[in-house]
């Protein structure tokens, strides 16, 4: 499978004051600034913070799913957990 290739993980939001957020990687480096308007907006930060572990934990389940052959059985949640990935990943 494909390896992200963007910052390292784990990424954290850091407040940087009362409505933006800095989205910091592993090595402290900051990634974006987040402009937090609304509640939405927090929730919204904090899923993005929390995408590279969500895209390491579904590529290892969908890995394990091939080898318990989880295509066959589920075809439209592996189909779906690929097109997520490939999302993720800059493919589609």
């Amino acid at each position: 499978m494909k390896r992200f290739e963007g910052s390292p993980a784990p990424w954290r939001i850091n407040g940087v004051d009362y409505h933006d957020y800095g989205l910091i990687d592993a090595e402290g480096g900051e990634i974006m600034l987040l402009k937090a308007e609304c509640e939405q907006d927090d929730h919204n930060a904090t899923l993005i913070a929390a995408a590279p572990d969500l895209l390491e934990a579904l590529q290892a389940m969908l890995s394990k799913a091939y080898k318990q052959n989880w295509n066959d059985q589920y075809p439209d949640e592996v189909s779906k957990a690929q097109a997520a990935i490939s999302k993720a990943l800059g493919e589609g």
